[in-house]
């Protein structure tokens, strides 16, 4: 019984982490999207 929670909780920590890797890169493009916005003074699609 303690090995079964063992293992799932092992699981739901690798699909955690792969989460917050995809989240991680999302937040990098979305700031390179914002950076790209700012500099050429465009806040239009932002606003929207």
């Amino acid at each position: 019984m303690t090995q079964r929670i063992q293992t799932s909780l092992v699981g739901i920590n690798s699909d955690y982490s792969s989460l917050n890797e995809v989240a991680y890169l999302f937040l990098c493009q979305l700031a390179l999207v914002c950076s790209r916005l700012s500099a050429s003074g465009d806040f239009s699609i932002i606003l929207d």
